[in-house]
């Protein structure tokens, strides 16, 4: 029987060394580089519609998130 543990382990996809450092691609690598595109696009979608003098409902979501 597997530990428990064992599904919190991080495998390496692409194994890269910098200097002597482990900067190795993984799952969580990957899954935090499309959490940042989307969060990248959400602004860019919001910030590309003309200012106005009263935000819209997708403005206010981005000032206040």
């Amino acid at each position: 029987m597997d530990s428990p543990l064992h599904h919190f382990e991080l495998h390496p996809i692409l194994h890269l060394t910098l200097l002597g450092l482990d900067i190795s691609i993984n799952k969580a690598v990957v899954a935090m580089w499309a959490g940042l595109a989307l969060v990248i696009l959400f602004f860019m979608v919001a910030g590309r519609r003309q200012a106005a003098l009263v935000p819209g409902k997708l403005q206010s979501v981005a000032e206040i998130g």
